[in-house]
This record gives structure tokens, sequence and C-alpha cells, in this order.
């Protein structure tokens, strides 16, 4: 793409502007065309940065390269699609600055992706991340959009569900994928990069719903366990679907299986037996739907949907420490039972934060317990419920934010907000059709993990 020198550019962006000291190649990636490479050749080695805006925005600049080369590559990343960006590529010689600058324009959005639209924003009340990504449930997409809700980067993965996501400990892009028939082993861990140059997957054996990066790059993921079972009431033995917690360990060795639900307890029929979620693999018994790992604990938390109880799980010795819900801590006078429970995590406070949702009133809420060990007791801390009621049938979680605020995020229901500890909304993103949300990732900057 030809590029054209703007003097806006050098006076926005340049502490000095002269004549180009190098020829800039910038070509818009096809792909995904808010991603913009920068290319160019010096005479002597030196190491390479651009600092780059888009209209109304403050100016970013990318890490610097390595040193010693002629050759450099950087790319843009963060840009707004069907906008013009102004950059200023600099390289080093020698402690004096070689640059040069010019604008270039960015592509559109594929139109298979859904609306998302800002409903609520005050902007002296919001926590400072201004970058939101995470993955559709229903157009099998990844997704990251800023404050107004203006896309800034996708990726698209067709004929899978796309449930959880991370940014990992090195800035890449995690999640996991499996299809819908779960009478196939296709569970698979996917990493991408940003910029694309990483695109690798890796299989995770009977694995569905959720995974977790551990401190070690380990991957703590669920996994069905299918076993044969007696059932007392038919008097014959019948196929019942429990779950492991699994290690997919990061130097690239085969996953094991690091704990049971069958090791736990065993199987009794309830009123969610025969959801359908895993076809023909057997009865549903306890369809665990997140894992999460705590290294100030060693422990891992994970949350057995249909039992409507969360397990504190020994990260060392796979030993349940606790359990809390229906089968193990009880509630607190005055404190919300939590069922359907989704993404329990523990907060730095040592309070237990979760999404729950009321079948019978249709309707989800954020809620965060104290532990009482001596009466073992959930105690209600904080609750919060849009007044408008949102009911997320599926999906969804509770991020605590830099300062404090918590981001609520309906699953299925296609609304993210951002609410503080007094339960005031501060902003708000609601999706039309398809954009029910999976598991996000709030961040202040593409180019800091």
């Amino acid at each position: 793409m030809p590029v054209r020198p703007s003097l806006l550019a050098c006076l926005f962006l340049c502490s000095a502007c002269g004549s180009d000291d190098f020829e800039v190649e910038a070509t818009v990636d096809p792909d995904v065309p808010s991603i913009v490479r920068l290319t160019w050749s010096t005479d002597q080695p030196g190491r390479s940065w651009v600092e780059f805006a888009s209209p109304g925005e403050d100016v970013q600049r990318t890490p610097a390269g390595p040193d010693g080369l002629t050759e450099h590559e950087v790319v843009l990343l963060g840009l707004p699609f069907l906008a013009e960006a102004e950059w200023r590529a600099v390289t080093e010689v020698d402690g004096r600055a070689l640059e040069a600058s010019g604008t270039v324009e960015t592509g559109g959005m594929p139109a298979t992706f859904p609306d998302v639209r800002q409903t609520a924003w005050e902007v002296h009340e919001t926590a400072p991340e201004r970058f939101f990504a995470g993955t559709f449930l229903a157009s099998s997409g990844l997704f990251v959009f800023d404050r107004e809700a203006g896309y800034r980067w996708f990726h698209t993965f067709d004929g899978h569900q796309l449930p959880e996501f991370e940014i990992s400990h090195q800035g890449t892009l995690l999640f996991n994928s499996f299809l819908t028939d779960h009478t196939v082993d296709s569970g698979e861990l996917h990493e991408i990069s940003w910029d694309g140059e990483i695109d690798d997957e890796r299989p995770l054996v009977m694995g569905h719903h959720s995974f977790f990066e551990m401190p070690s790059g380990d991957i703590a993921y669920v996994a069905a366990d299918v076993r044969d079972w007696y059932d007392p009431t038919l008097e014959e033995t019948i196929s019942v679907v429990g779950d492991q917690i699994r290690i997919l360990p990061a130097d690239g060795g085969e996953s094991w299986a690091f704990f049971s639900t069958w090791d736990w307890s065993e199987p009794k029929r309830h009123d969610r037996w025969n959801s359908g979620f895993y076809g023909e693999l057997g009865g549903d018994w306890t369809h665990a739907n997140s894992v999460r790992y705590h290294e100030s604990t060693d422990t891992f938390l994970l949350s057995l949907r249909n039992l409507d109880t969360i397990l504190e799980i020994d990260g060392t010795t796979a030993e349940v420490l606790r359990a809390f819900g229906h089968l193990g801590y009880g509630f607190g006078p005055g404190s919300t039972p939590f069922s359907f429970q989704h993404d329990p995590r523990w907060t730095v406070d040592g309070t237990l934060l979760l999404l729950t949702t009321d079948e019978r009133q249709r309707m989800s809420m954020a809620v965060e317990y104290e532990v009482d060990d001596t009466e073992q007791l959930l105690r209600e801390v904080w609750r919060y419920q849009d007044a408008d009621g949102v009911y997320a049938q599926h999906q969804g979680g509770v991020r605590v934010l830099s300062n404090g605020n918590r981001i609520v995020n309906f699953g299925s229901a296609g609304v993210l907000q951002e609410v503080t500890r007094d339960g005031d909304v501060v902003w708000e993103i609601r999706g039309g059709t398809g954009a029910g949300f999976g598991a996000t990732e709030s961040f202040s900057s593409f180019y800091t993990p």
C-alpha cells in the first residue's frame, strides 16, 4: 500500500521533522485489516520502533526491537477499522534517530460479526482498562472492542464452540474449542498471536467448557470422565459423565489426569441428569463448567454446575479441601444461595466471587461471599443484579478491575457491565443477535501482556 507523507503526522507525532531518512512500506493485513506492518531498510544497523495514532486518540509507541538490524519490521496493533492512522517510524543508530512518517488506512470488519453498542459510560468512574477481548458464543469468533464498542481486532473460527479465552503470560491468545457433538473427542487448545505470526493447536483429551493457564505455563482444563455405574433405581449398569481436571504440560507433553469427581463422590440422579449436553455419552452428573488455579493458596476451584457445588482442591495432593454450596458449606442468614454458578474465583481479599442464576425467576446476578470456616457458611458481602433483570442462560462471570470496580459478564444474554461496589453501572455494552459472550478479558495495551 502506498504511503502518503502527512504534514499533520509530522506536527502531531514528530519532535523534529525534515525529509524522510528512509522509505517505509506500509501493508494492511488482508485477514485482519486493523493490523498494519511497516517495513524499511537502513544502511547502518540499529533498533527501531513506531509512534502512531488514529484521529482523536493518544499516541501509542510500540516496543523497541532488537539492536543491530538493518532490516526492520514493526506491527501496529489496536487501530480502529476504516480509519486513517498517522505514524512515525524511528531507527536509532549510535544514539542518533533516523525517521520517516506517513499515514495508512485500515480496512473494514467482516459483516458476519454481530453488532455491539455502548449504552452507558461514566468516563470518570470507570477503570483505566481500554479494551475488552473475548469470544462470541454463536458466531464462533474472537473479538476486541474498545470502550465505545468499536472493534479493534477479530479472529474467526467456524464450526466449534469457543467458550473460554485468556491472554497468556507471554501476551499471546489462548482459546479452546470443541464440537457440540460430545461423542467426538474434539477438544483443542489454540494459541495465536495478535499479528497472526503464531498459530498453534494442541489436543485437549475429552476437553470441554473451561481451561486455565497456570503460573508454570501448564494448562489445567476440564474433561469429561465417562464411566459405568450401577443405577440402583434402574437396577442396571449405565454410562455416566463425571469430570476430571487434566493438566496439559507446557513442555509439549501429553495431558494427564490430576483429579476426578469419581474419586470424590458417587453419582446420584438429579433433575438435570438428562440435559442432553453430552449426547449419547451418558447421564450428565457433575457438569463442570469452570476451573481456576490460585497460586497464593495452591488450590483449584472446580465449579460443578449440575450439583450447585464448588470444590476447592489441593493443587499438590488433589485432595478436596472444602466444598461450597449444595454439597458443602451452606449460606449465612440473608445470603443469596448460588445455583447454576459460573466462573467462581478467589479475590485478593480472600472472598469468593461468581455469577449465579435463578432459573425460576430467570435472573442472573454477581455475588461475593466471605467464607466462615468456623460455622462452615458462605456469608454474602456484595451482590449486584441489573435493575431491569438480565438472564444468562449459560456462560458469564465476574472480574475485579484495577480500580476495584467489577466487570459483570452476563454470558449468553450479550450484556457486559462495569459496576461499582455501590452497584452503579458506569459502563455497559449490549450486543445484538449472536452477541452472547463467552469469557472476556480487559486490558490497556496490545503491547503488554
